[in-house]
């Protein structure tokens, strides 16, 4: 119960969206939450329910460790100090220092021991494949397929933008951007990982943000809430359904927007409260207007509200549910309830 009350928006969310495409959203919302509160009023499961509990919140407890750790990449990032280059020190004993006093002896960070290691770690691989040919064989020994593409790809960004004239070592100059290249390269291995988990389900989203559209990481990549509300309007008109996840700073919430008989059905998952459903887009866009004046988002440079969405591919989703691939874990009701929950 603490657990929930602590906080597993971004693996609750995540399982809202995954049951989503197998149709179960609404059964997973009314079984999960019935059982907490029974929890909460007796105290007492019976083995069934706690086993129940146990599996969601283990699916749960994952994915939510996948998304902390991206987020206290990019806080711990945001919060390095860059001392200036020391006469005569080479430029990766700089990045060495950098990372010494900033990783290894601050403890301000919100990274465990093991990450702040990892961290240290997948940096200095970057380095070292991005301007050590030499040593490429050997730093892509035993690694995923997906970890070859993505530390090609972000090499090729820290070869661009952060070299030095001679193209041949990084520039004191442009040590800053390293690291927030350094970061991209290290949540987009996360992020490949949890698409990967997607993929069992045959579950794909929109491809996250990548390297190439950073040329200064910022936060103007995603979508305003209009932006986001316009994107709904033209699914709506080709007749797409659409799952996505809507999330401010700190907090992860989902949607699930699909065409039943012709008729579109608009869902709003709040980890905290439950699940709205509508029938009406306008009183669905409302739901979003009330969430983005009650929560606190990243701002653009215009000022804007900016909303974290990855919407995935999904389209006629009554027809082809993925039922049979949902495991973890296999719900009990299999008919979606009605209502308001």
């Amino acid at each position: 119960m603490k657990k929930l009350e602590d906080g597993l928006c971004y693996g609750l969310t995540h399982l809202f969206l995954r049951y989503a495409h197998a149709n179960y959203e609404r059964t997973f919302v009314t079984e999960f939450y019935r059982e907490i509160k029974l929890a909460k009023n007796k105290g007492n499961l019976t083995d069934k329910s706690n086993s129940f509990i146990n599996k969601l919140f283990h699916s749960a407890s994952k994915i939510q460790l996948l998304s902390d750790r991206i987020i206290n990449i990019h806080n711990t990032r945001c919060d390095f100090s860059y001392p200036p280059q020391n006469h005569n020190e080479t430029i990766e004993n700089y990045l060495i220092r950098i990372l010494k006093i900033n990783i290894i002896q601050s403890s301000s960070h919100k990274l465990s021991s093991t990450d702040s290691l990892k961290f240290y770690e997948l940096t200095m691989q970057l380095y070292f494949y991005t301007y050590f040919p030499n040593l490429r064989k050997n730093l892509l020994k035993d690694k995923m397929p997906f970890e070859i593409d993505c530390i090609k790809e972000h090499s090729k960004q820290v070869k661009q933008k952060c070299s030095n004239h001679y193209q041949n070592n990084l520039s004191a100059n442009s040590i800053e951007s390293f690291f927030k290249l350094s970061e991209c390269f290290q949540t987009s291995l996360l992020k490949k990982i949890l698409e990967n988990k997607n993929k069992k389900y045959g579950i794909f989203y929109e491809p996250y943000r990548s390297a190439k559209k950073i040329s200064e990481y910022s936060y103007n990549e995603k979508m305003t809430l209009k932006q986001f509300k316009q994107k709904i309007d033209l699914r709506l008109k080709r007749k797409q359904d659409t799952i996505s996840d809507f999330s401010s700073q700190f907090h992860a919430m989902g949607i699930a927007i699909k065409h039943l008989d012709g008729v579109p059905i608009f869902e709003f998952f709040e980890p905290n409260k439950g699940l709205v459903i509508t029938t009406e887009k306008e009183k669905f866009f409302r739901v979003l207007d009330k969430v983005s004046n009650n929560y606190t988002f990243l701002k653009n440079k215009s000022g804007e509200k900016v909303i974290d969405a990855n919407i995935s591919y999904a389209d006629k989703l009554h027809q082809y549910p993925l039922s049979d691939k949902i495991k973890e874990p296999k719900l009990t009701n299999h008919k979606n309830t009605k209502g308001l929950l």
